[in-house]
């Protein structure tokens, strides 16, 4: 069973849908799509993800930007579908322009 849980927003006057990912899995990264029909094909992605390889790590005084967003470089567009790996234990967001 896979512990991703998603929502998605729409924004019409943008033509821009917004999909926020958290991978809950621990040990795996999971990799997810998101199929894309009709006259909202998406023309372009970008993913910001926040994660970091040890699924334990924590911002602290002496290290505050441990944990921290980066650009998600997996996600790709492909006829209409949108894929995107997600990192163990960690939450990501798709900006999505149609």
């Amino acid at each position: 069973m896979t512990a991703i849980d998603a929502v998605a927003t729409y924004d019409v006057q943008r033509s821009s849908t917004t999909v926020f990912l958290v991978n809950r899995e621990v040990k795996r990264m999971e990799e997810v799509e998101i199929v894309i029909a009709g006259k909202f094909l998406p023309v372009s992605v970008k993913a910001t993800t926040l994660s970091d390889p040890d699924v334990y790590a924590k911002n602290t005084l002496h290290q505050p930007e441990r944990v921290a967003p980066h650009r998600n470089d997996s996600v790709t567009i492909e006829r209409g579908t949108v894929r995107v790996q997600l990192p163990p234990v960690s939450w990501t967001v798709i900006e999505i322009t149609h």
